[in-house]
């Protein structure tokens, strides 16, 4: 019921404004503290980052007391005594949890190389196109990073394989700057929403997130027209949530801020969020959005070792959304890029 509820009432919201998303969710309160309130105002321009603000941002995330992260803390301090036991998840705990919580994370480059914003047209005859890809990378470019090689495959793939449109690409810094979203930048891959929102905000009908490590194979123009006419483009990895509960990736306290029992989570599909989409005029597309953002800001709800992945699962199911299909059938990893059988290839190094 009240699933039923809170569907109704976004796409009756959705469905009266003809503003963009973000002017409607803008003056929803974002989670902060003391040390946030602190940090925020030791910026000499929130909305214009200096090499300084950037850097005490990074020092915050990896150094800073960070009380939201406390119960995640305790939880997978737990969950280190059931790595022994047998058929746990094979994962790397330790490197996963710190890149999950973005204690990596680098909006600079190492030698102060300043975050960069571009817009590329590709395989356009004239005018500009309402369709765009949206590619970010942070500034972790060193010996064990290869995102600068991905993020060059990538687009050399778009360009290559004939998608007409715009990519967005961002190198380091944060989206939505102007907006003030540096004040989500503490929360876990919370640049995914905010790009889909600085996307509608730049005038496109609709848009689709790529992750760097993922290359097209073949056209994926005939993806926006599913975009256009579903108002989303997601894909399941072929578990619900009870999996991911069940192997220890999300903790309870992420589950009581969206009032949920171990038990709903076997109704709900694992969405994964390396490549998915939005029509920012389609009234669905826009409820998705929508919800998926005030969950975002809350930060509690994003505290799981699949932050992003996790609230995209909850945003589409209060609103009845339902994955065109598996991963499995448009993204493999374990051939090479020129014997890729399906739509995308995923590079896993």
């Amino acid at each position: 019921m009240l699933k039923s509820l809170v569907c109704a009432a976004l796409l009756k919201f959705t469905a009266l404004c003809s503003v963009t998303v973000f002017e409607e969710v803008q003056d929803y309160a974002v989670y902060t503290d003391q040390e946030l309130d602190e940090l925020w105002n030791s910026f000499d321009n929130l909305h214009c980052p200096t090499v300084g603000d950037y850097q005490r941002f990074e020092t915050y995330l990896q150094q800073g007391r960070r009380a939201y992260l406390d119960d995640f803390f305790d939880y997978c301090l737990k969950t280190k005594e059931l790595r022994a036991h047998p058929g746990f998840f094979s994962i790397d705990r330790s490197e996963c949890f710190q890149t999950r919580i973005l204690q990596k994370m680098r909006f600079i480059g190492k030698n102060l190389e300043l975050p960069s914003f571009n817009v590329l047209s590709l395989n356009q005859d004239h005018g500009r196109c309402n369709r765009c890809v949206i590619i970010y990378v942070s500034h972790n470019f060193d010996q064990t990073s290869y995102y600068a090689d991905k993020l060059e495959k990538l687009i050399c793939s778009l360009r290559q394989t004939g998608f007409k449109g715009d990519v967005l690409v961002r190198v380091g810094g944060y989206p939505l700057l102007q907006q003030g979203g540096m004040k989500l930048a503490h929360i876990p891959y919370s640049f995914k929403v905010l790009s889909f929102l600085e996307a509608e905000l730049l005038g496109y009908d609709a848009a689709l997130w790529i992750d760097s490590a993922i290359a097209p194979t073949q056209n994926i123009n005939f993806i926006f027209d599913l975009i256009e006419k579903n108002g989303y483009f997601l894909l399941k990895n072929g578990h619900t949530l009870a999996h991911d509960y069940n192997e220890k990736l999300i903790p309870d306290r992420t589950l009581d801020s969206w009032n949920l029992t171990p038990k709903d989570l076997g109704k709900i599909p694992h969405i994964i969020s390396g490549i998915m989409g939005v029509s920012f005029h389609h009234d669905l597309g826009r409820a998705f959005l929508k919800n998926w953002y005030l969950r975002t800001a809350q930060t509690f709800p994003a505290i799981s070792l699949y932050p992003e992945e996790f609230l995209v699962c909850l945003a589409s199911w209060e609103l009845n959304i339902r994955a065109m299909g598996e991963i499995g059938g448009y993204l493999r990893n374990k051939v090479p890029y020129n014997q890729c059988p399906v739509l995308f290839w995923h590079d896993k190094r």
